[in-house]
């Protein structure tokens, strides 16, 4: 993540570290924030 935008972005960072380190895709609606951070693969699900 490039830095912490504002102090909920924490929240992001940790489940994207979680599903990085289990190999899980987090599915989301929020791919602005999730798509800065290296390493996690994630889906748009606003899209659905």
């Amino acid at each position: 993540m490039v830095g912490l935008e504002n102090e909920d972005d924490w929240q992001d960072l940790l489940i994207a570290t979680c599903a990085a380190r289990q190999g899980l895709t987090v599915a989301t609606l929020n791919v602005h924030d999730f798509s800065r951070i290296e390493g996690v693969a994630w889906e748009d699900w606003s899209k659905l």
